[in-house]
């Protein structure tokens, strides 16, 4: 378990505090596991030929426990590279204290294409040398009335001998009446018998 949670903590976005605390990784690691198949978030699953079909996670958000009750912190998407990628760029010094120079994260993951009219990709790196691949699917969503619409984009790491593998989502909610937007995202770990375990979660809105 513990190569799951430092796992976890290594592929989140900029949320001090989140999954790098004890506390919390012990809390997800008695957590039960679910058993969402792996699309879940995407029926059927669309592979992605165009950046315009993740931009609506472009922006800097709040990343707040489910409950609201606590601030992780922030992330942010953009655009990069003359619009050729859409990166995030994470950092955590919470745990850290001062003068030690080895604490510290620091991480980026780049969506990119291989050439024009190829399937979106994704990587990650960390300062740590760990480096992750994920191919990329989306949907996108209204509710009845046009009250609100979602979109949803899936992060699935690729099948490795080495270790499990991830699954990284995000979901968008506007209102379209009142003009509120939340983003909100999980991150899962695929254990034995294809069950997926939910490491953490946090939501927030548009800064």
């Amino acid at each position: 378990m513990t190569f799951l949670c430092r796992a976890a903590a290594l592929v989140l976005v900029s949320l001090p505090g989140l999954l790098l605390h004890p506390s919390l990784c012990a809390a997800q690691q008695n957590a039960p596991a679910t058993t969402a198949p792996v699309t879940q978030y995407v029926n059927p699953p669309v592979s992605l030929l165009s950046l315009d079909a993740l931009s609506f996670l472009e922006g800097t958000w709040a990343a707040n426990s489910m409950d609201g009750k606590q601030q992780l912190g922030t992330y942010t998407w953009a655009r990069e590279l003359n619009g050729h990628i859409l990166a995030r760029h994470g950092s955590a010094t919470a745990a850290c204290t001062a003068g030690d120079k080895t604490c510290g994260h620091n991480d980026l993951l780049d969506i990119y294409q291989d050439s024009a009219g190829a399937p979106l990709q994704a990587i990650y790196f960390d300062n740590e040398g760990h480096v992750i691949r994920y191919q990329i699917s989306t949907r996108h969503e209204e509710l009845p009335a046009g009250a609100a619409h979602r979109d949803f984009a899936m992060f699935l790491s690729e099948a490795s001998a080495l270790g499990p593998r991830f699954r990284l989502s995000y979901e968008r909610n506007t209102d379209t009446q009142t003009g509120t937007t939340i983003l909100s995202g999980r991150f899962e770990v695929l254990l034995p018998k294809n069950e997926w375990r939910v490491y953490s979660e946090w939501s927030g809105k548009k800064l």
